[in-house]
């Protein structure tokens, strides 16, 4: 007859499976945050509405137009007149850059439309317009 010691029968046993859930849900976590810090990094901005928005492009160099009517590309302000330069920068960078305009919807139109004229004047064809997603 076999007599078997109880103290090894009831030795704790490492589970790696609810670890990995547990390294999963942390990976999750991280990456999440990490792509909400990205957006925070620009100044906020009011944009109006529209019922055919859709979500935004992460590689596209944004510009932002405020409501006071000054200009930004990404987060440097830029003046009207130093407006075409940082694009050529830009765009010399990469010539198949993509742009995307946020305007605040106080701003005055003729503000966006010197931006997007900046813009094709300089050859520029993929250009979006940023909407907050819904009905005006």
């Amino acid at each position: 007859m076999k007599i078997r010691s109880r103290r090894f029968e009831n030795e704790p046993r490492i589970m790696v499976i609810p670890m990995i859930d547990i390294m999963f849900f942390l990976l999750v976590f991280f990456m999440l945050s990490t792509l909400h810090m990205v957006e925070q990094k620009m100044l906020p901005l009011n944009l109006p509405q529209a019922e055919t928005g859709a979500a935004g492009e992460l590689d596209a160099i944004p510009i932002m137009v405020y409501e006071d009517g000054t200009i930004a590309i990404g987060t440097d302000k830029v003046s009207a007149e130093g407006l075409s330069g940082k694009l050529r920068e830009a765009l010399s960078r990469n010539a198949e850059s993509r742009f995307i305009i946020r305007a605040d919807k106080q701003t005055m139109y003729g503000r966006v439309v010197y931006v997007m004229d900046s813009l094709k004047q300089l050859g520029v064809t993929r250009l979006t317009i940023a909407v907050e997603p819904g009905s005006p």
